[in-house]
């Protein structure tokens, strides 16, 4: 059933003139100053494929880029033109957060809810993709919903939007994701959306201070014998290849040797692994409690309340907490299964992501090791290329085992016996101790970063100081061989002050 706009070829023309100026930036506008500048250019870069006739565009940020307030942000300069807009979201949380944007922007959104029996008139509003769907059947919510101006989906990359949208032909809309790809490989998100922008990628949010950076730890084998169905790997043989003590133990262990302290998160393959988790990690002495689906509401708010409180370590989940979950304090990503989906993994991984001040970087344990399959969260992905070519296989990153030289930090294979930068030898005392420290364990450097520092950019010496959490000098140290170009684009890089490159100048002079 297809509803068109009473009016539609006045209306058509007012939804023209509505979305296009909204997009602008407007120097009047007090929200477009708490914006920052990659979530203004992203408004700007939609202005311009809405001017270029392309209706439906994907909006790509990173998990923790903060998309929820740009597109409430947007949200609002619709509404302040006269337009009305409609959120879909799939979660609770996600209704939530969404809200909690919508209200810090100005807006007061009208939930449409399971138990909404009727549908007040807003310029706003926010309601999960079935729910809506089933509320559209009645022509008296139709007539009161059905001349919205905007839609936008949140996390569209998981494809349940089409029914929906199938009933507002001719709006604009925009899809919000950090990863544009389709869970339902059947329906690549190109055949649905005619752009999409990506404005920022997450290697730059690091090196700009908005997202902590990652030191990821990972199994030197990959998981073998996985069986796939549908485009994942089926619960049997995840089951098989990880429900084994010696799985349990690892897991603790790894989080003891690399993460000890840490808030973390432990993303697990179904309830039952779930739950043996929660209580190997008990019996191992570590706080730990267990969250899924079929936890009541209360419950769940309890659990999430006491781990923002730290009154535990770690928090072991089936698939509620991927999407939609902001806890700053996170410090540690423990994936505690292997996946085909790279929308997943990333997911999984940037729920560690968020700044919070004091936290200098998050910890990824990695123990089915899918970089492998999909590279390291913290590497550079062309978005668009993966959202034109869906069907493409995608790039094993085929990331080498590395170790750090303890002598001067320089990272080399993991097979060497001497390190070629400073010459230092391997022991058999030494070899035993790294061995002992990282039980088949290995810290995954990313792969533009896996070379001498004397063959590193600017951005990549800074990408390998946050990924390493050195200090600032062992940059100016690195750099300051370079002369003085060198150290004035790391001080352009860092907003330093010019004085800040004479200083370092002098400090050489003085060092000499």
């Amino acid at each position: 059933m297809k509803f068109p706009l009473s009016n539609q070829t006045i209306e058509k023309s007012d939804k023209e003139n509505t979305i296009i100026p909204l997009l602008a930036k407007e120097k009047k506008d007090p929200s477009i100053l708490s914006l920052r500048p990659y979530q203004s250019e992203a408004i700007l870069q939609l202005r311009g494929a809405f001017r270029s006739q392309k209706k439906k565009v994907i909006l790509c940020l990173p998990t923790g880029a903060g998309k929820t307030y740009t597109f409430s942000d947007l949200a609002k300069k619709t509404i302040d033109k006269g337009g009305k807009v409609l959120i879909l979201t799939h979660r609770v949380e996600l209704l939530t957060q969404a809200n909690g944007a919508l209200s810090k922007v100005g807006l007061n959104p009208f939930i449409i809810q399971a138990n909404c029996k009727h549908i007040h008139p807003s310029s706003c509003y926010v309601a999960m993709v079935e729910t809506l769907y089933r509320r559209l059947q009645k022509p008296e919510f139709v007539q009161v919903i059905g001349n919205i101006t905007l839609i936008i989906i949140d996390e569209c990359h998981l494809g349940n939007f089409r029914k929906v949208l199938e009933l507002f032909p001719d709006v604009h809309i925009i899809g919000a994701t950090a990863t544009p790809i389709s869970s339902k490989k059947e329906f690549p998100l190109k055949d649905f959306f005619d752009e999409i922008i990506v404005p920022i990628d997450i290697p730059s949010l690091i090196l700009m201070g908005f997202l902590a950076s990652a030191r990821t730890y990972g199994a030197i084998e990959e998981v073998s014998n996985l069986k796939t169905k549908m485009g994942e790997y089926t619960d049997a043989s995840l089951m098989g290849a990880f429900d084994k003590k010696l799985m349990y133990d690892d897991a603790i262990n790894h989080y003891k040797d690399f993460a000890q302290g840490r808030k973390a998160i432990c993303f697990n393959i179904n309830i039952e692994h779930s739950l043996k988790m929660r209580d190997a990690f008990r019996d191992a002495g570590i706080r730990c409690e267990h969250l899924d689906g079929e936890i009541s509401e209360t419950e769940r708010k309890r659990i999430l309340a006491s781990f923002k409180k730290g009154e535990f370590e770690v928090l072991c989940n089936v698939g509620v907490l991927t999407t939609g979950f902001d806890e700053p304090s996170i410090s540690c990503i423990i994936v505690n299964r292997a996946t085909k989906s790279t929308s997943l993994y990333f997911q999984m991984c940037g729920r560690g992501s968020r700044i919070l001040e004091g936290k200098e970087d998050f910890i990824i344990i990695d123990m089915g090791s899918n970089f492998k399959e999909h590279g390291l969260w913290n590497e550079p992905v062309n978005w668009k290329e993966r959202f034109l070519n869906p069907k493409k296989p995608s790039k094993n990153a085929g990331v080498a085992p590395v170790k750090e030289c303890p002598e001067c930090n320089a990272i080399i294979p993991a097979v060497s016996k001497l390190c070629q930068h400073c010459g230092f030898k391997y022991t058999k005392e030494v070899e035993t101790k790294e061995l002992l420290r990282s039980a088949g364990f290995v810290e995954i450097t990313p792969s533009d970063l896996n070379k001498p520092a004397n063959k590193m950019s600017v951005r990549e010496v800074e990408a390998f100081r946050l990924l390493r959490g050195y200090k600032i000098g062992w940059a100016v140290h690195q750099l300051r061989e370079r002369g003085r170009t060198a150290l004035e684009e790391y001080a352009q890089l860092k907003n330093y002050k010019a004085g800040w490159v004479n200083h370092q100048m002098e400090e050489e002079y003085v060092n000499i």
